[in-house]
């Protein structure tokens, strides 16, 4: 399977098994911990691909013993895909269906593939076809009757329902041609946002979904210079910051104008700036963020650290921040990435948090509050351990997780660290 495939895969996986997470019992927690380690050591040693079966087996021993039958874990490894995510309204999209690796369990019979359009215009079924084998196409769903974000249900039913998915798919009219003109565009934002939707109008994999009608619009408002972001506009966005691949949230209370606290984020390795609104707990931070009408930017790689004063500056033409409460977190490789930037831009920031990586410091003088966090069975938590340290303050162990969800687990402490932080 292709990486990028197989990374969106995973991500998928981590979603539900973080969902399933977020309320799970302490002895739950315990019980799938391996397979998390496994998952996340999986991932770094052999690639997307090795997390996808111990992310599978977590999710059922999380979920309802009802769900734990040989049906379900025979459809576990099920991918579900489409030729493209982003089409023109006149051309047919295919719909397949793959294993991503085999079980002991043996199929159920008389397996069929269903599949239907899930709201207006895409509501109603296309029928049913059987399984003869994998990898197969199930359907090819033709027309939209308009510009639609939607999204379409794949079902496998053998006797019950065995599984179904729901997968986003959106519409345009004139894609090619559209696509054609932004190509004239110089504008970063456009650039950057034209290179996510050639894949998606090609059916390339990416690491997760886009609201390809979204950026569609939004590219074409950038390219004429009248942006669909910023000017009091709430909503999520892709975009540029001085030169850097940026997503921002602009929460509801962006419409008042006002300056809003602001929140940096940085992702841990093999991910990008979509991963602290995927997953880390299925996109955690951004709801927290979202409540207390906070700005949030993620960026890729730590891209856009070395121009900081540059890129907050052309944020907030578009939002305006409170610069007393610039808040910054990272995890793994983003915790390390955030230290660096607090020594550089000390400032910058009125608190910092660092989870599950982050080094140590030349020195603690002159630097915001830190807030240190590692799982208690987190391969970073010596690195933790080091930088609290070093910034003689306490390294705060989070029972009963690990590299990966200790992140969703301290999430809420990390907010509540930046709010007493931004009232000093």
């Amino acid at each position: 399977m292709n990486p990028t495939a197989a990374r969106y895969e995973t991500g998928q996986r981590l979603r539900r098994f973080e969902l399933l997470w977020e309320t799970a019992s302490a002895e739950k927690k315990r019980q799938v911990l391996p397979l998390v380690n496994q998952a996340v050591m999986g991932f770094f040693a052999g690639g997307p691909s090795a997390s996808a079966k111990p992310l599978d087996q977590a999710i059922l021993l999380l979920g309802e013993e009802k769900d734990r039958t040989p049906e379900r874990r025979w459809a576990m490894p099920l991918i579900f895909t489409t030729s493209v995510q982003l089409a023109d309204t006149d051309v047919g999209v295919e719909f397949r269906v793959s294993r991503l690796y085999e079980t002991p369990e043996k199929a159920p019979e008389n397996l069929v593939v269903g599949v239907g359009g899930v709201g207006p215009p895409l509501k109603g079924d296309l029928g049913e076809v059987p399984v003869t084998g994998f990898p197969m196409t199930a359907f090819t769903y033709f027309a939209a009757p308009r510009e639609v974000s939607g999204s379409v249900r794949i079902a496998v039913r053998g006797q019950n329902l065995v599984v179904e998915r729901l997968i986003a798919l959106d519409y345009a009219k004139n894609l090619k041609p559209r696509l054609a003109a932004l190509e004239k565009s110089n504008e970063p934002s456009v650039v950057h946002l034209l290179g996510i939707l050639k894949k998606l109008a090609a059916g390339e994999p990416l690491e997760t979904d886009f609201p390809g009608l979204k950026l569609l619009l939004d590219a074409e408002a950038a390219a004429k210079n009248a942006p669909l972001w910023g000017q009091k506009r709430p909503g999520q966005f892709w975009l540029t910051l001085a030169k850097a691949p940026v997503r921002l949230l602009a929460p509801n209370a962006a419409a008042t104008g006002k300056p809003l606290p602001l929140v940096i984020a940085l992702h841990g390795a093999g991910g990008s700036e979509n991963m602290f609104f995927d997953t880390y707990g299925a996109g955690k931070l951004v709801r927290l963020c979202e409540q207390r009408g906070w700005l949030l930017v993620t960026l890729r790689n730590g891209a856009g650290l070395s121009t900081l004063p540059e890129l907050l500056a052309e944020l907030n033409q578009l939002y305006p921040y409170d610069t007393k409460r610039v808040f910054l977190t990272g995890h793994s490789m983003g915790a390390a990435m955030a230290v660096q930037a607090a020594q550089a831009n000390p400032k910058t920031f009125a608190a910092v948090a660092v989870l599950a990586g982050g080094g140590s410091v030349r020195s603690a003088e002159g630097l915001p509050p830190f807030l240190v966090g590692a799982g208690a069975s987190d391969f970073g938590k010596p690195m933790a351990q080091s930088l609290a340290k070093s910034l003689k303050t306490e390294c705060k162990i989070y029972p009963d997780c690990e590299h990966l969800t200790v992140v969703q687990d301290a999430l809420d402490d990390v907010v509540r660290f930046f709010e007493k932080s931004g009232r000093r």
